[in-house]
């Protein structure tokens, strides 16, 4: 199947295609390394991340479990992201994130992140055309599922655009003790414009 080929590399670091001027490559599937329990591939990102998705456009992950080594009651064991995407060129989104049948669980800062962090603040940097379908997210520090970008109190518009959260189980994501800022959520769509949620469930977070 083609979850169960290994992949050479997990990590998309450069931008790939884009509607918006980025070229005209075909998607790119990463499908996972090791073997889960379930039949889908695993990566096992003990301390770090599993996935990095950097500005690349077109992407499809599916059918993986992701694992992280965080410890909810001791509040350590990994620093990262289970599926860590950013977006960082100004003024310009990525385009087409297909994220489907994952199980994602284990990490401090988010089971499944999708960030823009243009160094400018510029709005409109950050991804379009986002989908996260028929998965399961739990058991993470700070939040399960996550959009973000730049805060500004006189920017205008969006980070980014049309993210689409479909059937999606979003539980025991606990937060981070100490935190002065809002923790333990099982979904967060912030910056978005065109946000959808749909058909999910979020219980036992905070």
């Amino acid at each position: 199947s083609r979850a169960g080929r290994s992949a050479a590399a997990a990590r998309a670091d450069r931008p790939a295609a884009a509607p918006e001027g980025r070229g005209s490559l075909a998607p790119s599937v990463h499908p996972g390394l090791g073997d889960g329990t379930d039949g889908r591939a695993q990566i096992d990102a003990q301390a770090g991340s599993a996935l990095v998705i950097h500005g690349a456009s077109h992407v499809i992950i599916e059918q993986l479990q992701l694992r992280g080594a965080w410890d909810a009651q001791l509040q350590s064991g990994n620093d990262g992201e289970g599926v860590s995407v950013l977006s960082d060129v100004s003024g310009t989104r990525a385009c087409g994130l297909r994220l489907r049948e994952l199980e994602v669980s284990g990490f401090k800062r988010a089971g499944i992140a999708l960030r823009a962090q243009p160094a400018d603040d510029a709005k409109s940097s950050g991804y379009a055309d986002v989908e996260i379908r028929a998965s399961e997210v739990h058991d993470n520090g700070d939040v399960g599922v996550l959009t973000d970008g730049p805060f500004g109190s006189d920017a205008s518009g969006y980070s980014h655009a049309d993210v689409r959260v479909i059937g999606v189980r979003a539980h025991h994501n606990r937060g981070l003790r100490g935190s002065r800022n809002h923790t333990g959520s099982g979904i967060v769509l912030a910056d978005v414009d065109g946000a959808r949620i749909e058909g999910c469930v979020a219980h036992d977070n905070g």
